[in-house]
């Protein structure tokens, strides 16, 4: 048996749990307008920086913007978002 500082309900107080069928994505913005196909979702994002860590979804079809990152990128890709 785990301690009791490793029991399944130790870390709620510290940790955000997210449910995804319940997640209200953002419609994704390029230049103030609309990206077709693209929304994200905020994780951990700093609106005056713009930079941060999110989910994005992509619609069927749908397809990235050409673009460049001054530091990387780093992505999940996932059918079940």
């Amino acid at each position: 048996m785990a301690p009791d500082s490793l029991a399944p309900d130790s870390l709620d107080p510290v940790r955000d749990v997210l449910d995804m069928s319940k997640a209200e994505f953002r419609p994704r913005e390029r230049n103030g307008v609309p990206v077709p196909g693209l929304a994200w979702l905020p994780l951990d994002f700093d609106e005056a920086k713009g930079s941060g860590l999110y989910l994005v979804r992509f619609a069927p079809g749908a397809s990235s913007l050409p673009h460049e990152h001054v530091f990387g990128e780093a992505f999940i890709v996932s059918r079940e978002c």
